[in-house]
């Protein structure tokens, strides 16, 4: 891979775009010698038509869990790897339970499980072991997303382009994530935005849009959701490589890129 990534930086001044799915990959492969004036970034594109706001979904996930129909649900929806930071979203979570005993966490993902002893362990040492619910890899994620009240992305490190978060806006749900990847750049000014590995930051942005209450929550999801279809949409994104072919095709000369800083 190492190989084919310096061939790649090699060859770079030939096309006439590289095409990137994040910001973070075009400065990355920028910084490894690829020619940032060809860098074209599409994002991942969304079904918004399977992950949308679903009214029951709520109840139902809360039925699953066998908690209260008011009880604020925040999820961690990703497989277990040390830079996904589960430990300092379970840390968060403390935080947050120290002041309302309504709220419960819901952890998802491939490797999540309730053989996962790490998890466990560490939601049993600091007390929140009842709140917890661990599912496991789940088949149909919309359903999931799309019954939470908060979408987490915690991640410490290493995210590019994060679904997850995508995926939760588009289903209306508001997200609080780590500046890291194009995490940022996907919330806009419509999520809430922390430090990477810094569970109580994290935890204050979830007490907020908690105090803020259900409706407006769901407002704040909504105008998330609108993000998503004008930008990140499967149609939005289908409109961009549309364009960018047919500008090739017409054989324009112009360098066009987003900025990439």
């Amino acid at each position: 891979t190492a190989a084919m990534i310096r061939l790649g930086a090699a060859l770079s001044k030939r096309p006439q775009r590289v095409i990137f799915n994040s910001r973070v990959s075009a400065r990355q492969h920028e910084a490894m010698g690829y020619d940032g004036s060809r860098a074209e970034i599409i994002p991942n594109g969304f079904d918004c038509d399977r992950f949308a706001p679903d009214p029951d979904a709520h109840r139902r996930l809360a039925d699953r869990l066998q908690v209260g129909q008011d009880t604020v649900l925040i999820g961690l929806l990703g497989r277990y790897h040390p830079m996904k930071d589960h430990a300092g979203f379970l840390r968060a979570a403390k935080v947050i339970a120290g002041a309302r005993r309504d709220v419960h966490f819901v952890l998802a993902g491939r490797g999540v499980t309730v053989e996962n002893r790490t998890i466990a362990f560490q939601a049993r040492d600091l007390g929140i072991d009842t709140l917890v619910h661990v599912l496991g890899e789940v088949d149909e994620v919309a359903p999931l997303v799309a019954g939470l009240d908060i979408l987490c992305s915690a991640s410490a490190w290493g995210e590019g382009f994060p679904n997850v978060v995508g995926e939760a806006m588009a289903s209306g749900v508001p997200c609080v994530v780590t500046d890291v990847g194009d995490s940022a750049w996907v919330v806009g000014e419509l999520g809430r935005v922390v430090p990477p590995a810094e569970p109580a930051a994290l935890a204050a942005e979830c007490r907020d849009l908690i105090e803020m209450g259900r409706q407006e929550r769901m407002l704040l999801g909504m105008a998330g959701r609108d993000r998503v279809l004008q930008r990140f949409s499967l149609q939005a994104v289908t409109r961009s490589y549309e364009t960018l072919y047919s500008e090739m095709l017409a054989g324009n000369p112009i360098v066009r890129h987003e900025e990439l800083h």
